[in-house]
């Protein structure tokens, strides 16, 4: 009994490996290469973070500016620029997705700016 329990609690923490794994392979080459480039001048970054959102059916990426009055741009899989949500002098974008607030549910974390 006590072999099934470790067995099962394996394959369970293999299982959340796996599934951390593929949640990385499912971001979008593009969007690996814009990090990229945003790893490579840190302190520069016009962002501070990039979330993925599931928005009107599909995965997309907000990309979140580190200050004031800057867009905060939402990309889709392909990095297309899709719409600006929020920032700018409103605070409201460009309005092209004004239901963004409402209809956009996050799903997690792709990148944080690495400053030291």
């Amino acid at each position: 009994m006590r072999t099934f329990i470790l067995a099962i609690i394996f394959i369970a923490i293999a299982a959340s490996f796996s599934s951390a794994t593929a949640k990385t392979a499912e971001i979008p080459k593009c969007i690996h290469k814009m990090i990229d480039g945003l790893n490579s001048t840190p302190r520069l970054s016009p962002y501070i973070r990039i979330d993925s959102y599931m928005y009107r059916g599909k995965i997309t990426y907000l990309a979140t500016s580190s200050c004031c009055d800057r867009f905060n741009p939402l990309f889709d899989g392909e990095c297309r620029q899709i719409c600006v949500p929020s920032g700018g002098f409103t605070g409201r974008g460009d309005g092209k997705c004004i239901d963004f607030g409402e209809k956009g549910q996050q799903l997690e974390n792709i990148w944080t700016v690495p400053r030291a």
